[in-house]
């Protein structure tokens, strides 16, 4: 390890895998304990006034969601964090109130087949490598979607911007046109600030189907779409491009139906771990 003058010493990561450890598991719902990350952001100049204290250990268990496959599951988030070492009060994860995990979410909100998300279960701060940790408890608290709702429009360059409202998301498109053969527009999401999970929006784009005048189903073309995000109002925004499903420019009229989560239910999933490691 290299030690510079005026700095902490180094960055530190560690890692370390849980084994596939079960954290709940019943007909409905299996959680499975991935891995443990710990680190310590150790490349910051200190002063005097710091003592030479350097910042705390941060760590983090990452679970995999797996659902019973009849369940629609949109979006995910993890509550009630509390941690146990022995002869210690337990440890509680205590956050600001609206503070929004975009990582988190990320994570949450991704399909990955089988496996519904990953789920990131961040502990207290301060567990120092080596700590065994009795337990490691919380509520994953998951979105069942009861039903669906459908937005239909029948050529959406006839009306270039245009918007609908379900399950506390305001989605909508605008600068919608036929460009250079493909179809563009862009995208925007607003969602409630109490929805469990902000970034479950992107998930709703997988319901959008657009066909163009000659009945082909346009599909999105290669490339990263230009994302806005602004987490304090629950604005999303992207820019996206489609093109014909086979070769051709694309020809109106562009129609639009759009699939999206009405109604949900929460459904609250409590989860254990025993004697964990801190790598």
């Amino acid at each position: 390890m290299t030690m510079f003058a005026g700095m902490t010493p180094g960055d530190f990561t560690n890692s370390g895998d849980l084994n596939g450890n079960i954290a709940f598991d019943n007909p409905y719902v299996k959680l499975i304990a991935k891995s443990l990350f710990s680190s310590r952001n150790a490349t910051r100049e200190f002063s005097a006034a710091d003592n030479g204290v350097q910042p705390e250990w941060k760590s983090t268990v990452t679970l995999a969601i797996y659902p019973d496959p009849k369940l629609k599951i949109q979006g995910s988030k993890v509550s009630n964090v509390k941690v146990q070492v022995a002869g210690k009060p337990p440890l509680e994860v205590k956050k600001k109130a609206g503070e929004i995990d975009m990582m988190a979410m990320i994570m949450s909100s991704v399909p990955r087949g089988g496996l519904l998300s990953l789920a990131r279960v961040d502990l207290p701060p301060g567990l120092e490598p080596g700590t065994i940790l009795e337990t490691i408890s919380g509520d994953l608290e998951l979105n069942a979607v009861i039903n669906q709702e459908s937005w239909k429009v029948a050529d959406v360059t006839a009306k270039p911007a245009d918007n609908f409202t379900a399950n506390g998301m305001t989605i909508g498109f605008q600068n919608a046109r036929i460009d250079d053969g493909k179809f563009k527009m862009r995208v925007n999401l607003t969602i409630a600030q109490d929805l469990t999970n902000p970034m479950a929006a992107f998930q709703s784009l997988a319901g959008i189907t657009l066909r163009d005048g000659q009945g082909r189903k346009l599909v999105q073309d290669a490339g990263n779409p230009n994302v806005n995000m602004g987490a304090n109002n629950g604005a999303i925004g992207m820019d996206t491009v489609f093109k014909g499903d086979g070769d051709g420019a694309v020809l109106g009229p562009v129609s639009l139906e759009w699939k999206l989560s009405g109604q949900t239910r929460p459904l609250v999933v409590p989860f254990v771990l025993r004697d964990v490691k801190v790598p």
